[in-house]
């Protein structure tokens, strides 16, 4: 079987990546038995960055992931990546997806891993057990004062694989539980987030406001200021979207707020002034980080200052030379 490779430099020196559709790399599996791995990623988005640049280059890793049929997704593309991204209920960048040799999903990762733990989990995976059957045995063999911790390991499992009816189950059988108060917030967040993927936007607005409201720290505030912003994304307002993220400046001043802040406006051309010093805080507070200078660019942009955007494109280009999605923003 002949399929398309392409070797992305940007995501690890020498692993070669198939593209979408699965169908080839899926076929080829099932002749030679070794499980598929699907990258799914965004060009903005920090984290996918960090997976490349961190945890891809690792001797260990790349080892490991030549092991799997790898297939790289930019589920932001408007194209055939999104559409991908839609069909698998995806949540977050950067995902990825763990398919056995006969094509099903066996495993989902939503975010960022260390590359001891993303290890791990290459490793774990190679062995094409369905994380769900591996997650109930452990549950069947555990102390009864280990049980919640498991079942609430099923819960973020089904919720980042977007099975949103067993999901609102599960939160329905647990949240009221005092040996669940640990994860009453998460539960809670969950809940926001499924209604908001099914557009109901109601009671998805009033579950991510009851998370909101009882945020204990910083961490927690950020990812419930974050689902009311993609909310009122979908709901077309604007003002309440940078209002969210206000509030995380006045409470917490801190880096992904003033960068949200400023990220959003962009994306709305609104209040881009404030956008423009609080772009400018971000950068200052985070060291020049690259991923808070592309939302400088992106504001500078949007504020039709085409020259410092390119000047600081130039400097995210210099910093970050192997990177084929900032090559790709700056042209």
């Amino acid at each position: 079987t002949i399929f398309t490779c392409l070797t992305f430099q940007n995501l690890a020196m020498d692993l070669s990546w198939g593209e979408l559709p699965l169908d080839d790399e899926l076929s080829q599996a099932l002749k030679d038995g070794k499980p598929t791995l699907v990258f799914v990623h965004a060009s903005w988005c920090g984290y996918c960055h960090k997976l490349k640049d961190e945890v891809f280059i690792d001797a260990r890793v790349k080892q490991k992931m030549s092991e799997y049929h790898l297939v790289s997704v930019d589920g932001d593309d408007k194209s055939i990546g999104s559409a991908y991204f839609k069909s698998i209920k995806g949540r977050g960048f950067p995902t990825t997806i763990f398919y056995d040799s006969s094509g099903k999903e066996i495993d989902r990762l939503v975010g960022f891993l260390t590359t001891d733990s993303f290890l791990d989990l290459l490793d774990t995976n190679l062995s094409q057990r369905d994380v769900f059957e591996v997650l109930e045995e452990e549950l069947s063999q555990a102390q009864k004062s280990r049980r919640p911790a498991i079942r609430y390991k099923i819960i973020e499992k089904q919720f980042d694989m977007g099975l949103w009816d067993d999901v609102l189950k599960a939160i329905r059988s647990y949240s009221a539980h005092p040996n669940y108060a640990k994860y009453a917030f998460d539960l809670k967040l969950m809940r926001g987030v499924i209604y908001s993927k099914q557009k109901n936007y109601t009671m998805a607005r009033l579950y991510l406001k009851v998370a909101w409201d009882s945020a204990t720290n910083e961490s927690q505030y950020m990812d419930a200021v974050r689902w009311l912003a993609r909310l009122f994304r979908m709901t077309k307002q604007p003002e309440k979207r940078l209002a969210v993220f206000q509030s995380a400046i006045d409470k917490y001043s801190s880096v992904s707020a003033y960068n949200g802040y400023a990220w959003n406006a962009s994306k709305t051309k609104t209040n881009l002034d404030k956008a423009l010093e609080y772009a400018l805080k971000a950068v200052e507070l985070s060291n020049r980080k690259v991923g808070i200078l592309d939302t400088l660019a992106a504001v500078h942009f949007a504020r039709r200052e085409y020259t410092e955007a390119l000047r600081v494109s130039r400097e995210i280009l210099a910093t970050k030379p192997e990177s084929g999605s900032y090559a790709k923003k700056h042209k």
